[in-house]
């Protein structure tokens, strides 16, 4: 079995895009993207998922990438599309370093919980602002920690089934979290296993860690580093944040 280091490299990283195939937040931020203009950064822009569509789109957009193996798929992709390769960067949002100044910034679909310490996500927050240009725009989107559903799946594993539209054998995703409720801390153990027919061709395992952030904690971090808070809403629609709420995104600027 491939042992990997976190889910962002070998087996993991080269199915990724089978595993994520949702776009729903595409719209939402082609149009904040028109509003704000550009050029726009991508934090965690991984295998290209947004940054090559927004690309294609005709938005100047500069991807943010940590994973060597997950940016190298990016920039192969968007080579295929008849884009720039040139614009993906191999770094972390806490110590990049780029002349640019950007409108719009913005960090989805979960990606903020990477930050496993406060010191991460303030060293993140601040040096992403130290690139925004004056009143540029923050965007950062995440799931709501659902206790409940956290107390009741921990340590318990759930198994999915996808087909490999390349070969049509098929994958199983072994899915294991565990949950650290005193440091809020998420613990999970991806298991991959490919099959053609009944045989197993190919298996790995991961551990992905993360932190789990509740929306005041995220309003604190960003005007505790100096963003003012433009919008809250529950959905990409725009919807405004209430009780009833499973994400949180919200608009900042920079506050200088």
């Amino acid at each position: 079995m491939e042992q990997l280091k976190n889910q962002y490299e070998g087996f993991h990283a080269e199915f990724y895009d089978i595993m994520h195939t949702d776009n729903t937040d595409l719209f939402f931020y082609l149009e904040s993207a028109k509003k704000h203009g550009d050029p726009v950064l991508e934090i965690g822009s991984g295998t290209g998922r947004l940054l090559i569509p927004l690309s294609k789109e005709g938005v100047r957009i500069v991807g943010l990438e940590p994973s060597p193996e997950m940016a190298r798929i990016c920039r192969d992709k968007a080579l295929r599309e008849g884009l720039s390769d040139s614009n993906i960067l191999e770094a972390t949002a806490r110590d990049f370093q780029i002349d640019t100044r950007f409108k719009f910034a913005f960090i989805a679909c979960n990606t903020f919980q990477h930050f496993l310490s406060t010191e991460d996500q303030r060293s993140a927050l601040l040096n992403i602002k130290k690139h925004l240009a004056p009143r540029g725009k923050l965007i950062i989107d995440m799931v709501i920690p659902d206790i409940n559903e956290m107390v009741s799946s921990n340590g318990k594993q759930e198994i999915f089934e996808i087909k490999n539209p390349i070969n049509g054998n098929k994958i199983v995703d072994k899915f294991t979290p565990k949950y650290d409720l005193v440091n809020q801390l998420e613990d999970d153990e991806i298991i991959l296993e490919e099959y053609r027919g009944d045989s197993i061709v190919r298996e790995s395992t991961a551990n992905v860690k993360m932190t789990y952030i509740f929306p005041r904690e995220l309003l604190l971090l960003l005007t505790s580093c100096g963003y003012r808070i433009n919008n809250v809403w529950k959905n990409y629609k725009g919807a405004p944040l209430d009780a009833q709420a499973n994400m949180i995104v919200v608009e900042a600027e920079n506050g200088m």
